[in-house]
């Protein structure tokens, strides 16, 4: 039979009046999004498919680098803050240790006087347990400004190793891209 009109939907060819469909060809053209950007190329041959099929690898590996970056960051991020929390309980651990020390020996001194003197052993007494107080207080103020700057340098690191990792994966998709549009005749775009 003689076919009378050809009807072109999608990237199926059909044959109009005879009922018969026409091997599929390739798209008449591929668009490729990166970064907000879209091209439209012609993809008229199996060359053009290769290396449209290479820039999807390259941009499915750049993603899954990415998704491993962050997984990265984020424990390690985890482990830093959990380290922090240990050294935080082990130095306030130290500091009560210390102080409960300072104030039995005291107490034990103090008890220790003669009669005679225990006005002037209540005087000691007193004055080494403010200092004791006080050697806590500061040990422990000490430890949480230690634990509040692992912390804080624990985010930065997190942050600055997620944005480098956002960096890579946007500047190689842009690259493979540009190879992309390079390798069938088109020019390279800038994002």
């Amino acid at each position: 039979m003689r076919i009378t009109r050809v009807v072109k939907i999608s990237t199926i060819t059909i044959a109009i009046s005879t009922g018969v469909i026409a091997s599929p060809a390739l798209a008449d053209t591929n668009t490729v999004t990166t970064t907000g950007t879209t091209a439209t190329v012609p993809n008229t041959s199996a060359a053009h498919q290769a290396a449209f099929n290479t820039y999807l690898a390259a941009r499915t590996a750049a993603k899954n680098a990415l998704t491993a970056a962050l997984a990265a960051a984020k424990s390690a991020f985890a482990n830093a803050i959990a380290a922090a929390d240990s050294a935080h309980t082990a130095a306030v651990a130290t500091a009560t240790r210390t102080h409960t020390n300072a104030i039995a020996a005291a107490r034990a001194t103090y008890t220790a006087d003669p009669k005679a003197s225990k006005a002037a052993a209540l005087t000691t007494y007193k004055a080494a347990v403010a200092g004791a107080n006080t050697a806590f207080a500061s040990a422990k103020s000490a430890a949480a400004a230690t634990l509040k700057s692992a912390r804080t340098t624990a985010a930065v690191t997190r942050d600055q190793a997620i944005s480098s990792a956002k960096t890579t994966e946007a500047v190689t998709i842009l690259a493979a891209h540009n190879t992309y549009l390079t390798a069938i005749g088109k020019a390279p775009v800038t994002k």
